[in-house]
């Protein structure tokens, strides 16, 4: 590390920023970077460089990696307001309104966040709605469809399939399954008659809700789980409520040293899942102690993976 010629950079970024060159900013800041990777402020004036260009996700990215690095309470409230302005970006209105509240809350007279915060829709419910233009046909017919006939006079409408819901029994009973299966063998066995057939995307989200002692096992098991196995079950996007309970599994079993090279592991999961949909919205709703507390038992365990983990989270 050599916070001198780091210092030199991150002023040439600066000027680069004044002079709205916000790449060349952003090659200064990153070199800044590679030099001090435990400098916040890098993280927060590369965040700024980044939203200028309106690469929101980026900026995402660099605001956790300077919330996780910073203490100054000023530093904190400018990567608040920079993440919220970058959720504001991709469409996030209320992760937009929590983060500007939270730069109100560390200073209430911070009138740019107050009309912000303004200024964004009470309403939330649009969050990551985007609007698009369609062109819908419309055609002449001669008598209107069933469905629309039966509104017409007054007639119920087609009764609905009934929708099963599995019982907490069920996916008790299943998680069970799974812990007591060999570590390889990670697909239940559909062919036994008391099987109920769910995809692993459903179960995954369901072993936040473990409790007692079966905790550890899941804990133990999630982790052991092949990153693909994992990646492959969010296709359609990260499960907010399973991140967080991964990186509290992380946490759990680093501290407990239950499992052998957890931290390549680990490291691998997050790689696979940084790559799908969601990954920053879902990365959002996690505790940010919970993230802090496994950066810290990576630098304390095994500080050569840090820098790979501060850029996933």
């Amino acid at each position: 590390m050599d916070p001198s010629a780091a210092e030199n950079l991150k002023g040439k970024g600066n000027a680069a920023f004044a002079s709205k060159e916000y790449n060349t900013a952003i090659e200064h800041y990153t070199a800044a970077i590679e030099l001090d990777p435990q400098n916040g402020v890098l993280f927060s004036n590369r965040a700024m460089s980044y939203l200028k260009l309106e690469d929101f996700h980026k900026a995402l990215q660099d605001c956790d990696k300077g919330l996780a690095l910073v203490s100054d309470p000023k530093a904190t409230q400018k990567l608040y307001f920079r993440k919220a302005s970058a959720f504001k970006g991709i469409n996030s209105i209320k992760l937009a309104r929590q983060y500007f509240s939270k730069v109100l809350e560390h200073d209430p007279s911070n009138m740019a966040a107050k009309q912000e915060l303004d200024s964004l829709a009470e309403d939330d419910n649009m969050e990551d709605v985007k609007t698009h233009r369609v062109e819908i046909k419309i055609e002449s017919v001669s008598k209107l469809p069933d469905e629309f006939q039966r509104l017409v006079d007054g007639r119920p409408s087609k009764p609905e399939k009934p929708v099963i819901k599995e019982s907490t029994a069920d996916i008790s009973k299943e998680i069970e399954e799974m812990f007591d299966r060999p570590k390889k063998q990670y697909i239940p066995d559909t062919s036994a008659p008391s099987f109920v057939e769910r995809s692993t995307t459903s179960i995954l989200p369901s072993l936040k809700n473990i409790q007692g002692a079966q905790k550890d096992k899941a804990y133990s098991y999630v982790i052991n789980l092949p990153s693909n196995v994992i990646s492959d079950s969010f296709l359609y996007g990260v499960e907010p409520d399973f991140f967080s309970f991964y990186i509290e599994a992380a946490s759990f079993v680093a501290q407990k040293d239950m499992i052998q090279d957890w931290d390549t592991k680990v490291l691998q999961t997050l790689t696979e899942l940084s790559k799908l949909k969601r990954y920053q919205i879902a990365k959002s709703f996690c505790d940010e102690k919970d993230l802090h507390s496994l950066l810290e038992l990576v630098q304390k365990k095994n500080p050569a993976l840090l820098v790979k983990y501060q850029e996933l989270i």
